[in-house]
This record gives C-alpha cells, sequence and structure tokens, in this order.
C-alpha cells in the first residue's frame, strides 16, 4: 500500500502539522524529511534525524519525559543538588570561620591599645582564639554535610522504588536495601552476589557506600561500624579497602569503637564529598536504567513526544 503524502500547503503554519508533527493515536508521528525542508532541524537533537527505522516518520520511543526511568531519577538528583548548592552553602558560608574569630579578636584588641609593645601579644591572642574555634567550626559543617548524605540516600532510594514500582514491582510493604538488592538479583536470575549485575556497574560502590554511611549513622552500632570498617561479607578486597577509607580506625582513634558513639565523630567526610556523592549517584542513575530497562542516556531527554513537542514550541513560539 502506498503511503499517504500529506498536503502541507492547506497546513497553517501555526499549527503542529505544519511542521511535519501528525497526532495520531494519541502519539506524535514525526515526519523529519518536513523538518529539514523548513531548515528546523538545527534545533534538534541530530540523533532524530539519523536513528534508523522502518518508516518514513519518526516516533518517538516514549510519549513523556517521565516514562523514562533515568529521567525521574535525574530530576530527583537535580533538585537535591539545588538545594545543596542554593540553600545548605549559603547557610554554610555564614558560619563564622576561625579566619574570622581571629580577625575579629584582632581588630578589638587593637582598639583598646596605642601601645606597639601589644602587637605581639595581639597576634598570640588572635592566633589562639582561632584554633580554639576550628575544631567546633569543623564539627558544625561536618554536621550539615552529614545530615544532607542522609537525606540524599532517602530521597533517592524513595525514588528508585517508585521508579520500580511503576515498572513492575509490587513488594513495597518492607523496601530495604537488601529487599532491592535481591530484587535485581532475582531479575537477571543471579545466585550469589558477584554474579548480580548491580554489583558490577561502576558507580555502584559510591551508591553502596552511601547505604552504608547512612546506616551507621542510624544505628551508632559495632555492626554499622563494622560494615564499613571491615565487612565480613565483602571478598573484594578493593572494595572492602575502599569502603574502610570512610571511617577512623582503632590505631586512628586510639581506642575501639563502642556501641552508642555517635557515628559522625568517626566518619571520614571531606568538604566536597557530598558534590562528589551527588555526581556519582547521577552516573549509577545511568548505570541501573540501562541495566534494567535498557535506556540510553544520550537520548532520554529528547526521544520522547513531550520532549520534542517542547523543543518545537520553545523554538517556534507561535506555536498554540
Amino acid at each position: 500500500m502506498a503511503r499517504e503524502i500529506f498536503d502541507y500547503s492547506k497546513s497553517n503554519p501555526n499549527d503542529y502539522e505544519y511542521y511535519g508533527f501528525h497526532l495520531k493515536d494519541g502519539r506524535y508521528h514525526i515526519d523529519t524529511k518536513r523538518l529539514k525542508k523548513l531548515h528546523c532541524d538545527g534545533s534538534f537533537p541530530e540523533a532524530l534525524f539519523s536513528n534508523p527505522r522502518n518508516t518514513h516518520y519518526f516516533v518517538p520511543k516514549h510519549k513523556n519525559y517521565s516514562d523514562y526511568a533515568i529521567n525521574v531519577l535525574r530530576e530527583q538528583l537535580n533538585r537535591l543538588t539545588s538545594d545543596w548548592n542554593k540553600e545548605y552553602k549559603d547557610v554554610i558560608s555564614k558560619i563564622t570561620t576561625p579566619k574570622e574569630v581571629m580577625e575579629n579578636v584582632r581588630t578589638a584588641e587593637l582598639a583598646y591599645t596605642t601601645d606597639v609593645d601589644d602587637l605581639d601579644d595581639i597576634a598570640f591572642e588572635s592566633l589562639r582564639a582561632g584554633l580554639r574555634r576550628e575544631a567546633k567550626y569543623n564539627q558544625v559543617i561536618k554536621s550539615i554535610h552529614l545530615q544532607y548524605l542522609q537525606k540524599i540516600f532517602t530521597e533517592f532510594f524513595r525514588t528508585i522504588l517508585l521508579v520500580i514500582k511503576d515498572r513492575g514491582y509490587t513488594d513495597s510493604i518492607d523496601f530495604t536495601y537488601k529487599s532491592f538488592f535481591f530484587y535485581v538479583q532475582n531479575r537477571f536470575n543471579a545466585e550469589t552476589k558477584r554474579a548480580n549485575p548491580l554489583y558490577k556497574l561502576p558507580h555502584y560502590r559510591y551508591f553502596d557506600i552511601l547505604n552504608k554511611i547512612d546506616n551507621f549513622l542510624k544505628h551508632n552500632t559495632v555492626m554499622s561500624y563494622n560494615a564499613l570498617a571491615n565487612n565480613p561479607f565483602e571478598k573484594d578486597e578493593k572494595m572492602k579497602k575502599f569502603q574502610a577509607s570512610f571511617v577512623y580506625t582503632k590505631k586512628e582513634a586510639g581506642f575501639e569503637y563502642e556501641n552508642g558513639m555517635y557515628a559522625g565523630d568517626w566518619l571520614k567526610i571531606g568538604p566536597t564529598f557530598v558534590d562528589e556523592t551527588l555526581t556519582n549517584l547521577q552516573e549509577f542513575a545511568n548505570e541501573f536504567c540501562e541495566l534494567m530497562y535498557e535506556e540510553n542516556a544520550d537520548e532520554v531527554y529528547w526521544n520522547s513526544d513531550e520532549s520534542l513537542l517542547k523543543i518545537l514550541k520553545d523554538n517556534f513560539y507561535d506555536l498554540v
């Protein structure tokens, strides 16, 4: 049967059809040759025109942007990243630093003397004040970082649950890290942890370490400490060493960790760890969704009816 040729001469330039967007059974079928003829192709991803297909019209893989699991996870991580950069970092910047304390003491002392012989004493006292401030300052900063890491894990893990529920997961009464792990393992009929493809994802270790840090902060137990310091279930020595690098050892602390001790005092978290975690989780999300749903991170932002319509409307604003 011959393909129906659409007569664009009868189309209104303010209609989607004029640009080759034809609505059929609730989905858009796109005439990419029409976009090229109108010289609109530069506004769209090159892959729209180069992706192989068996039909004249290009039909996007999904209808909605959120039909891609990657996009759902990315949006949550983007919100967390935005809040961290715009809200939390702003709060942190307002906390009085050791250097500011040192300068405040120096300025105050200078205001009460005209004797140059006092300058050395003033410099010494201001230095002492700055050093006294340093421990408390670092403690406050670290507590904000740790609190936000727990927020990241909770919200990201919750979003993972929503994603897999939308795609067939049903046992959500008690959704734990362990049940999530076995869900993936069973999906691929893997018998052991080492056979589980989740374990083999390049950025899985960053998701795993965040879970262990969150668990340690919640429970403050020797067991949760050992899950980091000397994980008895971890056979991969490189992974074991990676996990242990996030807690102080008995030798470093001068004494052993005991039940009830505040986990935050035992965690080694640098000032850039939150930023690094958010970046690494973005990569893990890409890998996880490619593994589970064969999604391509390079095409999910555009290969849907919703995304392509948005590009069209953003570039040709007379459309209604």
